[in-house]
């Protein structure tokens, strides 16, 4: 009987992964009723699949939207067997959601059950550091003024960046504190979207103004790119239409 149970609520977790991402019904697995059991279940198959818990626990920090995440480019073999056996794992499991090559998506309660996961690892702060480096180097990529293309390659990488400086900001080291920050008003400004660039902007100032001295070189950096987004009646989206 109680495996009978166990088959039928693994069951009701793979029907409900199958769902449409923008159900009508997806509320209502945020419910504590339904919780439980999903939790109790999924981590029972998990404990047994380690790269897939890692990979869940890092896809985890990216924001709730397409995840860029291809192993194409890790140079060491052994890593990259690793991470695609991992992403193996999760499909198999229905954890994950193939969105085109290279692009993945968790569903929200997913999301939830890895940060969860990750909370529980001994490491956890040290994977975060790890993850907000790697996003900071995205963020030196954004150029002051970019241009069609740069938008276009960019974009995928922005909604994560948002969750960094949002979110996840204390991993920052100061070297990279303001990168996120200053790589975001860039984008936008970029694209003539001002308002859009200037919340950045002035989060910018004062997260360096709290952490760092208002000598440090980063501080002026941020301070001189502040004009640039308070523009009275800024121009329409030059890259539209």
């Amino acid at each position: 009987m109680r495996l009978f149970f166990s088959l039928l609520r693994i069951r009701g977790l793979v029907d409900m992964m199958r769902l449409p991402w923008r159900s009508p019904l997806t509320p209502l697995f945020s419910s504590h009723v339904l919780l439980e059991p999903f939790l109790l279940t999924t981590s029972s198959i998990f404990r047994c699949v380690r790269p897939a818990q890692r990979l869940g626990c890092w896809l985890s920090l990216y924001a709730l939207a397409d995840i860029p995440f291809s192993v194409e480019t890790i140079e060491d073999d052994d890593e990259q067997e690793f991470w695609e056996i991992a992403i193996a794992q999760l499909q198999k499991l229905h954890l994950i959601q193939w969105q085109a090559k290279g692009i993945y998506r968790l569903h929200p309660l997913i999301r939830q059950f890895f940060q969860m996961k990750l909370d529980e690892l001994s490491d956890a702060d040290k994977v975060k550091t790890a993850f907000v480096a790697q996003m900071a180097e995205v963020a030196k990529q954004i150029p002051q003024q970019p241009n069609r293309e740069d938008i276009f390659n960019l974009t995928p990488h922005i909604p994560h960046l948002a969750e960094v400086a949002t979110h996840l900001s204390q991993y920052l080291s100061d070297e990279d504190l303001i990168g996120p920050f200053t790589g975001l008003g860039w984008f936008y400004q970029g694209q003539g979207l001002y308002q859009q660039a200037e919340p950045w902007v002035q989060q910018c100032v004062k997260i360096a103004e709290n952490r760092l001295s208002l000598e440090h070189l980063n501080i002026a950096a941020s301070l001189n790119n502040r004009p640039l987004a308070k523009v009275e009646h800024p121009p329409e989206n030059k890259f539209s239409g």
